[in-house]
């Protein structure tokens, strides 16, 4: 499936962040931690395949190559942790709060069509879809797409139509109230041994967000399994968070315990 490429400058960058620092933040107390070390691998040369002076010929699955073809806005390395962590969990049960494009969809949808499962079900919330046809096609009949602002009634209708979830991914509004309410409200609808992973966890809003929910809810928390973010190099004029950078990316991974 071809993807046109987007190309955004400095300066456009910095309007777009400055224009989203303007209308979203508030007087909540900060108190979480930044990721450490954004974007130590961006200028290293990797390779697959070798171990020390060995080649080792892995089989790495066909479906893979979606991770770079989706219209994901999530950097490389987030693509990389969501599609091995879909891999490697192998979940039954799947649901996304804020799907836009559905690009992180598609990755996980590939994961699984490498795993070869054929009893997973995914159920995507968004008041506002923006897939194309290709994206609908790829995800088939595999998911359920419920076009609503993400609400109790919301979570309710998701879950009829899978149950409780093995994973949930949350990126939807990403201010403080809602990114807690998103987490709030996902809580009682993931399984036992489940896991909550949240996107755009460097953004001081959500991270703050998090830092609620682990001081209050009964969750594991395993930190932040990518710390890969992007800075606009934009400092908060004013408020609690002043000074800070704006930032998107990041994963934070919280676990319901068994």
């Amino acid at each position: 499936m071809s993807q046109q490429s987007i190309t955004i400058s400095d300066e456009q960058l910095k309007q777009a962040a400055i224009k989203v620092i303007n209308q979203e933040y508030t007087s909540v107390q900060p108190t979480a931690e930044l990721p450490k070390q954004t974007n130590f691998l961006r200028d290293i040369p990797q390779t697959i395949h070798r171990i020390g002076n060995d080649i080792v010929n892995w089989s790495i699955p066909t479906e893979i190559s979606i991770v770079e073809q989706s219209p994901s806005l999530m950097p490389l390395a987030q693509r990389l942790f969501l599609w091995s962590f879909i891999y490697g969990i192998a979940p039954r049960r799947y649901l996304e709060i804020g799907t836009d494009t559905g690009g992180s969809a598609m990755i996980v949808m590939s994961a699984i069509r490498a795993l070869g499962l054929d009893d997973f079900q995914g159920v995507c919330i968004d008041p506002e879809f923006r897939l194309n046809q290709a994206t609908r096609d790829y995800l088939g009949e595999s998911f359920t797409f419920i076009q609503s602002k993400n609400s109790p009634e919301a979570m309710i209708e998701a879950a009829k139509i899978s149950g409780l979830f093995d994973v949930i991914l949350i990126d939807g509004d990403h201010t403080y109230d809602h990114a807690l309410i998103d987490i709030l409200m996902a809580i009682p609808y993931v399984c036992r041994g489940g896991y909550l992973l949240i996107d755009d966890a460097a953004h001081t809003q959500v991270r703050d967000a998090i830092s609620y929910v682990i001081e209050n809810c009964q969750l594991i928390d395993c930190g932040f399994v990518c710390r890969h973010s992007v800075s606009s190099e934009v400092e908060i004029p004013s408020g609690r968070w002043q000074g800070e950078e704006y930032r998107v990316g990041g994963l934070y991974l919280l676990r319901k315990p068994l």
